[in-house]
């Protein structure tokens, strides 16, 4: 499986969930630039879901899990996020399947 450039399209906000890679948009002027200069890790990778059917069709808002560094706990990640690469979940292997004895 490959990584695919930018927002995964419409027919693929069912609900069913995606590794995304993403960035953080919400860091002052130089958000998710490519020639931003300071120290800051901007990218990362996540999973999520959009399951616009749920809106008449309509674009809905990205869930996807965060982490809570204060807490160490997983949370819901942030909405101010660019994704910019996504590919399906690759089928698990015989044997860890939700069917498999």
């Amino acid at each position: 499986m490959k990584w695919t450039d930018g927002e995964p399209p419409k027919e693929m906000r069912d609900g069913r969930m995606l590794l995304l890679i993403v960035c953080y948009e919400d860091d002052g002027d130089q958000g998710c630039d490519e020639g931003a200069t300071d120290d800051v890790v901007r990218y990362w990778r996540t999973m999520g879901f959009n399951n616009c059917e749920n809106l008449d069709g309509e674009p809905g808002e990205w869930q996807m899990v965060g982490w809570n560094w204060c807490n160490d706990v997983y949370c819901e990640g942030p909405k101010r996020v660019r994704i910019v690469k996504w590919m399906e979940f690759p089928d698990a292997p015989e044997g860890f399947g939700r069917d498999d004895g």
